[in-house]
C-alpha cells in the first residue's frame, strides 16, 4: 500500500516542522497564519510560508508549492529523495510504487485549482449580490459568513475564464468537477482536509429556492487527497 503524503503533512504539521524546512532562509516574520521572510530564488522579501498548511509562495516571482517541491527546488532533491526525507522526519514508513509521483502531481493540480476556485468564490459573493441578502436578511448570518468561507458560484463561462487565466487547461477544469452549469447562484460551503487545504465544496439551492441554508444541498465529493488512487 502506498504511503499517504496527507499523513506525513499531518504529522509535519503539527510539529511546526516548517521552522526547520525554512531555517535557513533567516529571520521568520510572523504575520497572521503565516510566515514572512526572503525568498531563496528571486531575493525579494516576500516569500510567504503557512501554518496551518503545508503550502509557501513568494509573491514576487511566483514560486510556489508544497514541501514535496521546496525539498527538489530549493535543495534539488529528486522526488523519491524528498518524499523519504519528510516521512522519515514524520516517522512514517513510506512505500510508494512507479505511478505515485503522476498521481500525486494530478491530484495537486486539482487541491490548487480547488483552492484558486475558493478565491473567485469568496470574491463573487459581493455586498449587494442576492446570495448576501438572503445570509445577511434572512439568515442573520454576520461575522459566520467570513468564518465559514463562504461564496458564491458565478457563471460558468466567469468560472472557467477566471482559471484558465490562473494557468489551468480546459481538462483540469472538466476534471475537477466544478464546471457545472446548475451551480450557478448557488452558495458555496468548502471543505478543507485535515491540513487546511480544500478538498471538495457542498453548494446550496439558488437564493429563490432557500428554505434554509443547509436544508437543501448539492454535495460534490471532491475529496482528492495528494496520494495516489
Amino acid at each position: 500500500m502506498n504511503t499517504d503524503i496527507q499523513d506525513i503533512y499531518n504529522r509535519l504539521l503539527s510539529s511546526h516542522y516548517y521552522e526547520r524546512l525554512f531555517s535557513d532562509l533567516g529571520n521568520l516574520k510572523k504575520e497572521g497564519r503565516e510566515l514572512i521572510t526572503q525568498c531563496p530564488f528571486c531575493e525579494s522579501d516576500r516569500f510567504s510560508i503557512s501554518t496551518t498548511k503545508p503550502l509557501w509562495k513568494c509573491w514576487s516571482c511566483g514560486e510556489s508549492g508544497d514541501y514535496l517541491d521546496y525539498l527538489q527546488n530549493k535543495e534539488r532533491k529528486d522526488f523519491s529523495e524528498a518524499l523519504i526525507e519528510l516521512a522519515e522526519i514524520a516517522g512514517i514508513e513510506v512505500n510508494f510504487d512507479s505511478d505515485y509521483q503522476k498521481s500525486y502531481q494530478k491530484k495537486k493540480i486539482k487541491l490548487s485549482l480547488f483552492e484558486e476556485a475558493q478565491t473567485l468564490f469568496i470574491n463573487s459573493l459581493t455586498p449587494d449580490s442576492p446570495q448576501s441578502n438572503y445570509l445577511i436578511h434572512t439568515r442573520k448570518y454576520g461575522e459566520e459568513i467570513k468564518l465559514m468561507q463562504l461564496g458564491a458560484y458565478p457563471s460558468t463561462h466567469k468560472f472557467e475564464n477566471y482559471l484558465l487565466q490562473k494557468g489551468f487547461s480546459e481538462e483540469e477544469i472538466r476534471d475537477s468537477g466544478l464546471l457545472n452549469s446548475k451551480l450557478k447562484g448557488r452558495i458555496s460551503i468548502p471543505y478543507p482536509n485535515q491540513s487546511g487545504v480544500i478538498s471538495g465544496f457542498s453548494f446550496s439551492p439558488e437564493v429563490f429556492k432557500y428554505l434554509g441554508l443547509f436544508s437543501s444541498l448539492i454535495v460534490l465529493k471532491l475529496k482528492p487527497e495528494i496520494t495516489p488512487d
